[in-house]
């Protein structure tokens, strides 16, 4: 059992993915599992950038055969694979077994999401639990654990996931729950390595923690200074704002999902108007703005949808909106005009369950983090100039505070 994981811990625009190619042909006597959230890397740069030297395939699915079988036979030949984070999720044992056999080295570009959101009404785990047809393993981190099965239909769907020990519950309020991956898609590999930035104090740093995986920097090539990649994204970005934008910042709780959620609609004619103001400033087709998908899947009064610059109708860069977690896409990075409207924080249920158990998530790390990735699908990523319209104070501060930063460490003030 492999308890260590190796992490390249790189800022965007670095070269990570460049250099673990390079470090991959340098190194044939291994054979590679490559995990991407990108299918273009996949099945175009992996492929590509190594046939001639190590040679890489990927999963496909026809009449015959399945991507998870295709997959099968890939890791049961030897050969080195290059596969979605999707997929990857979704490995049997089987998969995990050729993994181990064979020895592949697994290299994970971008963090997968171990720990993830479960829903039910408040209450439904308390009253399976009276009924004692569940029980919560306070020694396992919380694991829901069936202890016999019951015919109601209403709890099926939390059933199916309890019987995969794949739920887990909050220490001190099981009625908050989360569905985890289970840790063997890292131990199964002989060497684990994931490609990030700003990997300390995430969901996944904590997950390795509660399964006792120690975490070290990859060493084997040298990256780009931070300093100087930075001073060079501060020469192209351009942080704007508007007179009303500034004077909706300064309200408590502005923009956060709660506000999103409970806001009156008088709230949201203002911030409408506030985008308008942005909207007057730049042509249709070069903005982009992230916010709830809620606020923009129709026209009503808590809605920011206004079938000119947003429409939910169509997808891709015509939609006018990205979702604020997106890193898997190269689509945008004609967007030069980036609005970022929602003040981030961990989903309510994993930031309960982490704490909880004593692997409490860095907040302002985890709002930086996203932030960033999704600044990054603009056309900053092409290496020019780009306008942003933070609207949160918090995360504008995040921003600059990082931008201005000579340390590693984010300062402390946003948690």
């Amino acid at each position: 059992m492999n308890n260590k994981v190796f992490v390249l811990d790189s800022i965007m625009g670095s070269g990570k993915t460049t250099k673990i190619i390079d470090w991959m042909i340098a190194n044939p006597q291994e054979k590679y599992l490559y995990v991407s959230p990108l299918l273009s890397e996949v099945e175009e740069r992996i492929p590509v950038a190594c046939r001639d030297a190590i040679g890489f395939s990927f999963p496909v699915s026809d009449d015959e055969t399945t991507k998870s079988k295709s997959f099968l036979e890939l890791l049961r030949a030897g050969q080195n694979v290059s596969t979605t984070h999707t997929l990857f999720s979704l490995m049997t044992k089987e998969h995990l077994k050729l993994i181990k056999d064979q020895g592949y080295i697994l290299i994970v570009d971008e963090e997968v999401n171990m720990i993830e959101n479960f829903s039910t009404k408040y209450g439904d785990l308390d009253s399976l639990r009276a009924w004692e047809v569940i029980d919560v393993d306070q020694q396992n981190y919380g694991q829901v654990k069936v202890l016999k099965p019951t015919d109601s239909g209403s709890f099926k769907y939390l059933f199916d996931y309890a019987k995969t020990n794949s739920l887990f519950a909050t220490k001190d309020n099981n009625n908050a729950l989360v569905v985890q991956l289970p840790i063997e898609l890292l131990l199964s590999a002989k060497k684990v390595i994931i490609l990030t930035y700003k990997f300390k104090g995430s969901i996944l740093s904590k997950f390795l923690d509660m399964n006792n995986l120690t975490y070290i920097p990859f060493t084997e090539f040298d990256m780009p200074d931070e300093k100087e990649l930075k001073a060079q994204i501060k020469k192209l970005l351009t942080i704007a704002t508007t007179p009303s934008i500034d004077a909706l910042s300064k309200r408590a709780g502005f923009l956060s999902t709660t506000w999103y959620n409970e806001g009156n609609a008088r709230d949201f004619v203002a911030l409408r108007s506030a985008l308008a103001s942005i909207y007057r400033k730049h042509p249709k087709d070069t903005t982009l703005i992230t916010c709830p998908k809620s606020a923009v899947d129709t026209r009503h009064s808590k809605s920011i949808h206004d079938n000119k610059y947003i429409n939910p109708k169509v997808s891709g860069p015509k939609q006018g909106w990205l979702a604020c977690h997106t890193r898997a896409t190269n689509e945008f990075a004609d967007k030069t005009v980036m609005i970022h409207a929602y003040d981030r924080y961990p989903n309510r249920n994993v930031d309960s369950y982490l704490t909880s158990w004593g692997h409490s998530i860095d907040r302002g790390n985890y709002a930086l983090s996203e932030m960033i990735q999704w600044l990054w699908r603009g056309c900053i990523r092409n290496g020019e100039p780009m306008t942003v319209y933070i609207l949160s104070d918090r995360m504008k501060n995040l921003l600059i505070n990082w931008l201005n930063s000579q340390e590693e460490e984010l300062l402390d003030l946003a948690i």
